[in-house]
């Protein structure tokens, strides 16, 4: 694939499945035949040239290695001018590094199986193993029904199960990150739960398909379960620390409601907006998209007065949008029941100072979107696939990290990846 990195070295055993359990599960979610599996992989390695270096006279290891300006270190390596560090080599060859103590010597091997340095000096692979200079995925949970909405709070991993569109088979599970522990449904019979966000304590879910629909919200042990606010199809949500904002599809409508949320208190926050859907929010803006039109639109907080930002064309679906500090980033994906609908899917992004518009990756069917203020994510419903792009760079610079099967969504957190397939969610060392 032109302009995408795919890097080998891990391996886990794909599996098959089929597109009506999907659709039976997951009912906006269409699968289409993927032409062959490819081994779940990491991204590729960084060669890290710098690293902590060791104090003239430090006693540790057997070594004694003498450097200028210090003494001899016994036991340790030596210190630089004037009893300082010594300086760490600077210019090794791609896949060395020099690590550990300082010693100007290019002697670590960063594209093997060095759990202590995976790929770059210092970095471990958790519960994952190191293979080729990069950390393997590790599976979170298997037999899930439509894991389509992860969040994490560094502790625990929390995810919705969507289950299926016409019964209420859907639920919240969590399970520690450190996998010391299993997987525990906090609640279950739920209506096709779609979206999931953690707030001071409390996680919130919007439920979309009648007779359930409602946004609900619940402490992070599954205690004092409450329904906020009911709806027609209620599907993306977003928090900002001060206000729930969601999104009512049917009723076109994008709502607010002030943390940490009392039943009744909900507003609508702007209205006649076709097919609402995704949903994000700054400090200052609210930004959504509109299926029905195919629009990106935004309001301020104050005003509440909708403008449109962008507007696709026939053929592109709109899903998922995400901001961060510097653009407004949003997937179109092929609509491939219209004529003319292009081949592949985009992600796209607004620069919130200049206002310029540009696509910043690309894949067969983007489907959900996350940022982390340096990476941009995103899942593909018909690629056996996560990828990503520095939020600067595009689609030349974007990587690929191999999956099970076509993936729902995507979330991080300081040092993790965490991806959803139709059935499992796996976690990553970033």
């Amino acid at each position: 694939m032109n302009g995408i990195t795919s890097h080998l070295g891990w391996l886990l055993l794909g599996f098959t499945f089929s597109s009506a359990a999907c659709n039976a599960l997951l009912g906006d979610f269409e699968l289409e035949p993927a032409t062959e599996g490819e081994p779940a992989i990491t991204d590729g390695p960084t060669t890290s040239t710098t690293s902590a270096g060791g104090q003239g006279g430090a006693s540790g290891g057997n070594a004694t290695v003498a450097g200028p300006g210090g003494g001899d270190g016994t036991g340790g390596a030596a210190g630089g001018p004037e009893g300082g560090e010594l300086p760490c080599a600077s210019d090794c060859q791609a896949g060395f590094a020099d690590c550990g103590v300082c010693d100007g010597v290019c002697d670590t091997f960063l594209l093997g199986q060095d759990d202590g340095n995976c790929g770059e000096c210092g970095k471990t692979c958790e519960t994952g193993a190191c293979n080729a200079g990069s950390c393997g995925p590790v599976l979170v949970a298997d037999n899930q029904l439509g894991p389509v909405s992860l969040a994490s709070d560094g502790t625990f991993l929390y995810w919705v199960n969507q289950g299926s569109l016409v019964d209420a088979t859907g639920s919240i599970v969590k399970r520690p990150i450190a996998l010391d522990g299993p997987a525990q449904t906090l609640i279950g019979n739920q209506g096709a739960p779609s979206r999931l966000a953690l707030d001071r304590g409390f996680l919130y879910w919007t439920r979309r398909n009648p007779p359930s629909v409602a946004l609900m919200r619940m402490g992070l042990d599954g205690s004092g379960i409450l329904s906020l606010s009911g709806g027609t199809s209620l599907v993306g949500l977003a928090l900002d620390g001060e206000a729930l904002y969601w999104t009512d599809q049917y009723a076109n409508k994008v709502r607010r409601m002030a943390s940490p949320g009392t039943q009744g208190s909900s507003l609508d926050f702007v209205s006649s907006q076709s097919g609402a859907y995704g949903v994000a929010v700054d400090a200052t803006h609210v930004y959504w998209v509109s299926q029905g039109n195919r629009t990106v639109m935004r309001a301020t907080k104050a005003s509440k007065i909708p403008t449109m930002i962008w507007t696709g064309t026939t053929g592109v679906d709109l899903r998922s949008i995400a901001v961060d500090d510097k653009y407004v980033y949003w997937t179109t994906e092929p609509d491939r029941n219209a004529s003319g609908a292009p081949l592949r899917g985009a992600i796209m992004r607004y620069h919130l100072s200049s206002a310029t518009i540009e696509p910043l990756g690309e894949s067969p069917a983007p489907r959900d979107i996350f940022v982390d203020g340096e990476r941009v994510y995103w899942s593909d419903s018909s690629d056996f696939g996560i990828f990503w792009v520095h939020r600067d760079e595009n689609s030349a610079s974007q990587h690929r990290i191999p999956a099970t099967g076509p993936t729902l969504t995507v979330t991080t957190d300081a040092t993790r990846i965490y991806w959803s397939t139709e059935r499992a969610i796996y976690k990553m060392v970033k």
